[in-house]
């Protein structure tokens, strides 16, 4: 109802301006036919000397009568106009609060979205005999609706890829000298019109290695120093792309990363990537918090 009730107003305001427009053309004839009948006053007055007295009276009193009638309609015009500007000022202020109303109905808090992500990295642990622990830091932010819908399976994915692919086993945790249980952080922080989430990890991050190999073969990449997180991001996110050996139920062969490339791009939004061999990874998608229409102007 509240989106019909805008659409309304935006139409009414549209008319509104279209009978502005109207009234200015109409005030420009009204300007053109005043200078005429001045210009005829003045004729009608040099002619006035060939009539009779009491005919040149009548023609200055009617002469002056329509002269007045013109005068009064121009100040008609005048307040008319004063009056529709102020009218189209105030819908215009009306349309921008519901217009604000309405997204403020649309958007919804970050926290709770965040947080269904627990049981997610929870039960990919388990089944892959990993212990792992996720924390979420959504800092009170508020998103569209739509772009929470548009995110979930790009950050379904990324979290399985932490769990699958990040997260190393107990013991190799343990003989790197980092804890036991495996640490994923979902993260978000305002920029503007857009959040930045970030999925960050401190497993073992991305082995460049392996992706130089398959990159080398595909023509994509040959030494490590073109590797990049720009271009690693870049190449881990091509169809099929994949340095696993295998597949699991929790991560595939390059099923995930190539999902969450063109579900980002179709919001207007970004990937970065940020990753330490043996240090983990953090990947961070570039977001707008809302789909609604934003004011623009046209030049």
């Amino acid at each position: 109802n509240l989106q019909s009730s805008v659409g309304e107003l935006v139409a009414i305001r549209l008319q509104q301006d279209d009978s502005l427009l109207q009234l200015k053309e109409l005030q420009l004839q009204m300007a053109e036919l005043t200078s005429q009948w001045r210009l005829l006053g003045s004729d009608i007055r040099e002619c006035r000397q060939f009539l009779p007295s009491r005919t040149a009276a009548k023609f200055d009193n009617k002469i002056s009568s329509f002269s007045g009638h013109i005068k009064q309609t121009e100040r008609q015009l005048f307040h008319l106009a004063h009056q529709i500007g102020s009218q189209t000022g105030k819908l215009s202020l009306l349309c921008d609060a519901m217009d604000n109303g309405l997204r403020a109905v649309r958007m919804m808090p970050l926290a709770p979205f965040l947080e269904s992500f627990r049981a997610v990295a929870r039960d990919a642990a388990r089944s892959l005999g990993k212990s792992v622990v996720l924390e979420c830091d959504d800092k009170g932010i508020e998103i569209d609706r739509l772009v929470l819908e548009h995110i979930r399976e790009p950050l379904l994915h990324l979290v399985r890829n932490s769990v699958g692919h990040g997260i190393e086993k107990s013991e190799r945790r343990l003989a790197a000298g980092k804890p036991e249980t495996g640490s994923i952080r979902l993260s978000a922080e305002l920029r503007g019109d857009y959040v930045n989430i970030a999925i960050s990890d401190d497993g073992a991050g991305f082995n460049r290695q392996k992706i130089l190999q398959k990159a080398n073969a595909l023509g994509m990449a040959r030494t490590l120093d073109e590797l990049t997180d720009e271009h690693l991001i870049d190449i881990v996110c091509r169809p099929g792309f994949s340095t696993a050996a295998g597949v699991d139920t929790v991560s595939g062969r390059g099923i995930g990363m190539d999902v969450v490339s063109p579900m980002i791009s179709e919001l207007g939004g970004t990937v970065g990537l940020e990753t330490f061999e043996g240090g983990g990874s953090c990947i961070t998608l570039r977001v707008p918090t809302s789909l609604a229409t934003t004011q623009g102007l046209i030049l």
